[in-house]
């Protein structure tokens, strides 16, 4: 996650959807007078709800390199993993 995605994802985590919750009071009691109007209310609420929900990362990458005992200088990067260049065996 970027850094910018990640400063927003925080400042939106932290507020409440307090436009969506206004909104979302009215289809109940318009569906039976005007079903049309309900749906549409009932589509942007839905539509505000995910627009102000916050970012989740959906992976959490993890590695796990494998090893002989013979295997010297191990080195590993975050974004790479293990810098094979670097690696000698006996």
């Amino acid at each position: 996650m970027t850094p910018s995605l990640q400063r927003d994802a925080q400042a939106r985590s932290g507020s409440a959807p307090s436009r969506s919750r206004c909104v979302g009071r009215n289809p109940k009691s318009r569906r039976l007078t005007n079903p049309l109007a309900a749906r549409r209310l009932w589509e942007r609420t839905d539509r505000q709800i995910a627009d102000e929900a916050p970012w989740v990362p959906l992976v959490n990458p993890k590695a796990v390199d494998v090893l002989s005992k013979r295997t010297g200088n191990y080195h590993s990067s975050l974004q790479g993993g293990v810098l094979i260049d670097q690696l000698w065996m006996r």
